[in-house]
């Protein structure tokens, strides 16, 4: 696979920071570690096919903080040493010539796991509820911001200081629909989706004050945002699951607390959505619900022929699948022998992993998600004395529901969302480990 001179210099410069990242980790404080460099996930300075800045930072923290002894539980070991068992599988079933793409593609995948232990350990060393969710607070601030610099740039590119490798993500012109600092519309609305869930429970359990409201007004602002992304999965599932949240939290709220907050949360929520349809250009959000369609088996209009398609190709490499990186490089202008490229995403997981890594990958996967919902859901009826702390489980609960029916309509392993992958795996280990602190007893610090 060659190399260009760009990608060589951003490989170089990203492993110039790492090492720099290194050596600053092996000496700074774990809760400043884990604030900033969860604050800047959704930010990736420097990408390439090889990987990003966040990928190089991940392993750098982790190294530094194994050889601080840190690391020190690993939950799911065995699970996860399955799945890389079939990544393995799948890479050495691959062409020879493609080897280096799919490698990439786990080096990648394998900073997410590296991601969870590191959250895992910390929090479990620092069981703070507040400070976590205050990350995940100013996390969501930011990329708040970068989408409203996208709905003021409107249609038109811009790069920061004129650098092309910092353009701006631009938005869907024809389909009129706002992006954010994750690389794919119904991705940005994913996140804003989960942000809300969080922003209501910090609002709920953790905040008082000017803070307590600040969180409200972000999860109306987040909900406007994914009204303009134009993603209808993630609009409903939203809707459901705040209902979830409501109804498994209504004996901690109160009945006449509850019932305000829907009667509230449904006026400002409708209202956003007007103002967002009628005063903005990203407008589709209720055209594409009134004209969505789906067949007999309940798949919508838009993912048909992908799915069929799909569907046709995986019986060709069902147990080990056809490599680990759907999206090669340059795949159609190599003309690999014995490599047929599928030339889209199938929108869905389940089938993205069965077309990537067969049968196998699936389910070493459901091994690794079932093992986190079922610990999650063993801790739901904690009774530790700290309320943030015992309903956290639920929240994980709720998270993890909402996030598997999101992925009906988009595979979040895909190489280019490898930021929203760390998104995704700081939460499962932030929830997991505070599942484990919410059974122990042992206090928030």
């Amino acid at each position: 696979m060659d190399i260009s001179s760009s990608h060589t210099i951003q490989l170089i410069v990203a492993l110039s920071i790492g090492l720099v990242l290194f050596l600053v980790t092996y000496f700074a404080s774990l809760r400043k570690i884990i604030a900033v460099f969860a604050v800047v996930i959704p930010f990736q300075f420097i990408a390439s096919r090889y990987g990003s800045i966040n990928m190089v930072a991940v392993y750098m923290i982790f190294f530094a903080l194994l050889l601080r002894s840190v690391i020190k539980s690993t939950p799911f070991l065995t699970a996860i040493f399955f799945i890389f068992i079939s990544y393995l599988l799948s890479l050495f079933s691959a062409p020879k010539e493609l080897w280096a793409d799919h490698f990439f593609y786990i080096v990648t995948v394998a900073s997410d796991f590296l991601l969870f232990y590191i959250t895992y350990n910390i929090v479990i060393r620092y069981p703070d509820v507040k400070f976590f969710l205050r990350i995940l607070i100013v996390m969501d601030f930011l990329c708040v911001a970068y989408s409203i610099l996208l709905y003021i740039v409107g249609f038109d590119k811009l790069a920061l200081f004129g650098v092309d490798e910092w353009m701006l993500t631009q938005n869907l012109e024809e389909k009129k629909r706002l992006m954010g600092a994750f690389k794919a519309a119904g991705v940005n609305a994913a996140f804003y989706a989960s942000q809300v869930l969080i922003l209501i429970y910090a609002a709920f359990f953790t905040e008082k004050g000017w803070v307590k409201y600040f969180c409200y007004f972000l999860a109306i602002v987040n909900f406007g945002l994914i009204v303009a992304s134009g993603s209808r999965g993630s609009f409903l599932t939203l809707i459901g699951s705040c209902f979830l949240l409501l109804y498994f939290f209504r004996s901690a709220l109160g009945y006449i607390r509850t019932m305000k907050i829907v009667v509230i949360g449904i006026s400002c929520f409708f209202a956003i959505s007007i103002y967002v349809v009628t005063q903005t250009n990203f407008n589709v959000m209720f055209e594409r619900l009134a004209s969505t369609e789906v067949n007999e088996s309940g798949v919508p209009d838009t993912r048909q022929i992908g799915f069929k398609l799909t569907l046709e190709r995986i019986g060709e490499a069902i147990v080990v699948g056809h490599g680990p990186e759907i999206d090669v490089y340059e795949q159609f202008r190599r003309h690999i022998p014995g490599y047929r490229p599928l030339g889209f995403y199938p929108h869905n997981l389940a089938l993205f992993l069965i077309y990537s890594i067969g049968f196998i990958g699936l389910v070493s996967y459901l091994f690794f998600f079932g093992a986190l919902f079922f610990k999650l859901f063993k801790a739901r009826k904690n009774k530790h004395k700290d309320r943030a702390i015992q309903y956290i489980p639920t929240l994980g609960i709720i998270f993890m529901i909402m996030f598997f029916v999101d992925q009906l309509k988009i595979e979040f392993l895909r190489f280019s969302l490898s930021d929203y992958q760390h998104y995704i795996f700081f939460l499962l280990a932030m929830f997991v480990a505070f599942a484990k602190v919410a059974t122990s007893g042992k206090k928030s610090t």
